[in-house]
């Protein structure tokens, strides 16, 4: 996978059996060794892309740790 410092990504949280939100992070660091990224919460939003918004504690803390196989490049 082709992804850099800054770029965006998308991770799918399941909500219930058939329902999900996504999740948007900012890559803030790469770990190749690991096949891991760090990446800094964005933006939340249902299924249908209805953003649920985010709180300020989430904002401020929402700095998260994927496998490269559990996250989609965003393309802009």
């Amino acid at each position: 996978m082709n992804i850099k410092i800054g770029d965006e990504f998308l991770v799918y949280m399941a909500l219930g059996e058939e329902s999900y939100m996504k999740e948007y992070y900012r890559v803030i660091e790469i770990d190749p060794a690991l096949s891991q990224v760090t990446g800094k919460l964005l933006r939340r939003t249902t299924a249908d892309d209805k953003n649920m918004g985010l709180g300020r504690c989430e904002l401020e803390g929402g700095i998260e740790q994927f496998a490269l196989e559990d996250i989609y490049p965003v393309k802009a």
